[in-house]
């Protein structure tokens, strides 16, 4: 077999376990996720994403006008907000047409993890969504870079792996999966190509 045949193979073989049909089924054809930029977060990144998920989707998404927000630091390190307020903030803007609120922010996040034995402090997150829930938070504060295309590509990753917990997904063991931990690095969010995995895409259309 020639190489260049054989490199082509294994790029399709690649991606073949990562692409399909469309993942999301919305009950309504008017609903919409909508994209809320956070203070000063750049509202024509926010646009490029819109047009992003909306392709990947197949479906709607819309960016809301900047909000202010009316929170203060809160976290160990200097400029660190809690990721679970503003979570509990934007999910006030679910209504019957915005089934999804995603959060774009451009500062330090940080969380509380609960565990068996009591909670820790998770500082310098690159997202967070609940699982199941119907709003995330996603900052691009670590994952700045001047390619434009790697930073954008970047910020997508975060909202589809938080959009996934939304929905209910776990952390995924495909390595190729955007639910998978390879996407909880800054590399891995900006060099790899996320979707779902058949397993975790099978999971959304039975919800």
């Amino acid at each position: 077999m020639k190489p260049v045949i054989f490199i082509q193979l294994m790029i399709l073989f690649f991606l073949s376990d990562c692409k399909g049909p469309q993942i999301l089924r919305f009950s309504r054809t008017d609903q919409v996720i909508a994209l809320q930029p956070l203070d000063t977060f750049p509202e024509n990144v926010a646009q490029q994403l819109s047009t992003r998920l909306s392709d990947f989707f197949n479906k709607r998404v819309v960016v809301l006008h900047a909000m202010h927000i009316p929170l203060k630091p809160s976290g160990k390190i200097v400029g660190e907000y809690s990721a679970d307020s503003i979570i509990n903030m934007l999910s006030a803007e679910k209504n019957d047409t915005i089934i999804e609120v995603v959060g774009l922010a451009d500062f330090d996040l940080y969380t509380i993890r609960t565990i068996q034995r009591g909670s820790y402090y998770d500082e310098g997150i690159f997202g967070l969504g609940y699982e199941p829930g119907n709003a995330c938070v996603i900052s691009d504060f670590k994952l700045k870079n001047k390619n434009e295309e790697i930073y954008l590509r970047s910020i997508e990753n975060a909202v589809l792996h938080e959009i996934g917990h939304n929905m209910g997904l776990p952390h995924c063991t495909n390595k190729k999966c955007v639910m998978s931990l390879s996407f909880a690095s800054v590399y891995g969010l900006q060099h790899y190509i996320g979707d779902y995995c058949n397993k975790c895409r099978n999971k959304l259309n039975k919800k």
